[in-house]
């Protein structure tokens, strides 16, 4: 963090405000955080690969024990979730937000009966329920934001649950405060790295640089469409009589502007006017070498921040090419550091079904990313690289068999 001359923070990235009109803490100044990292996550295009690729090796190959997969977790409301895409989506919910999020159900035996993967961005923390900062409720929104068009209701619907706590005597207790099993709601478990605090994004050290990359595209297509830069200024010789003549004038010079225009200009040369002086070249500096360094930057921040070797990432050596070696000693590299991820999920899943309502046997542990060689996804039917072959005898025309010459 860094501190000016009274001790101050001057930049914090995500402070954390009490709201008690809702009951919530607020993930960031307006708690609209993981709604923003999303967006930015959505139109950074390293960001969105490195992303993708941190949850690839999180959920890995799968479980070691494939049929865990199969296990179904919950099947409600057109909804059928199995352990193995259970697993994948909180892998992809950890390697975005850095936290993720179920719903828990329970059974009249205070077993697990359902676990449903939610969204971490509509889960806030609820105010602390004692001096240690624990709370005891996750509020759950689908539009804090309040956005009229997700929901015609402008005023946000908060849901409060339960934190997770498997404890029969507790879940026994929160169905008689709730007025019985039919009224309770379940519990939420609201996983971040630092208990009861909001996590930051997996980017979060390069958020400014993906939020460039992001509106350095905005610019160049806005660019685009207005005509490649204002490079021109066209003078109207004389007054508008009215607003509907200046807007008119103005619609027809937009006909040419934008890609389909580009380079195309129309000049009527009245009786009397100095054409010099209708249009007027305005001198810019040309920002695209600027921009080019720029992409480059941060496209290689990004990339840094995350940790991923360039292979992985299809960015090309200076040689132009990979080689067979260098993948799959990137890969070993990867599978390396991504291992305490590998590992939570396991210990998530492992706590989670040790209260399953069926008691389940197994190992969780889940099985690293594989490298699949050329040689190995080769068409069935076809040679493989490498791989020598018989060679066939030459099919000779009977007629052109004693010619001599080329």
């Amino acid at each position: 963090m860094i501190y000016g001359y009274a001790r101050e923070p001057l930049i914090k990235r995500i402070p954390v405000v009490i709201d008690r009109t809702d009951g919530i803490q607020r993930y960031d100044a307006d708690n609209l955080y993981p709604q923003r990292v999303e967006e930015i996550y959505k139109r950074s295009y390293t960001t969105k690969r490195c992303v993708n690729k941190l949850a690839e090796f999180t959920d890995g190959d799968g479980f070691v024990n494939p049929e865990l997969s199969k296990i179904v977790l919950y099947n409600r409301h057109n909804q059928r979730i199995t352990l193995g895409k259970a697993l994948k989506d909180v892998s992809f919910s950890k390697s975005l937000f850095n936290g993720f999020a179920f719903h828990i159900g329970y059974n009249l035996n205070y077993k697990i009966s359902s676990i449903k993967p939610i969204p971490f961005k509509f889960c806030r923390l609820s105010l602390p329920s004692d001096e240690l900062g624990n709370v005891a409720e996750i509020a759950y929104s689908t539009n804090w934001e309040q956005d009229r068009l997700k929901d015609v209701n402008p005023l946000k619907e908060i849901d409060f649950y339960p934190v997770y706590n498997p404890d029969p005597e507790v879940i026994e207790e929160q169905i008689r405060a709730y007025g019985g099993v039919f009224n309770y709601p379940g519990q939420i478990l609201y996983w971040t790295p630092d208990f009861a605090q909001y996590p930051e994004c997996s980017f979060d050290v390069v958020l400014d640089q993906a939020q460039i990359q992001a509106d350095t595209a905005v610019y160049e297509l806005s660019e685009i469409q207005n005509g490649f830069r204002a490079g021109h200024v066209v003078n109207y010789p004389g007054t508008f009589d009215d607003a509907n003549q200046k807007a008119q004038f103005k619609k027809q010079i937009d006909e040419f502007k934008g890609p389909t225009g580009a380079g195309f200009m129309v000049v009527e040369n009245p009786q009397g006017i100095d054409l010099r002086n209708l249009v007027v070249s305005v001198e810019q500096p040309d920002v695209h070498a600027k921009l080019e360094g720029i992409a480059r930057r941060n496209r290689d921040g990004i990339t840094q921040a995350f940790g991923f070797p360039p292979g992985i990432m299809g960015i090309l050596p200076e040689s132009g090419m990979f080689n067979q070696e260098q993948i799959e000693e990137e890969y070993k590299y990867v599978n390396a550091f991504t291992k305490g991820e590998r590992e939570l999920m396991k210990d998530v899943f492992s706590e989670l079904m040790s209260h399953w309502w069926q008691p389940i046997v197994s190992d969780f542990t889940i099985k690293e990313q594989s490298y699949i060689s050329v040689n190995e996804v080769a068409p069935t039917g076809q040679p493989q690289p490498n791989t020598p072959q018989a060679k066939e005898e030459a099919v000779v025309n009977e007629h052109l068999k004693n010619m001599t010459g080329k």
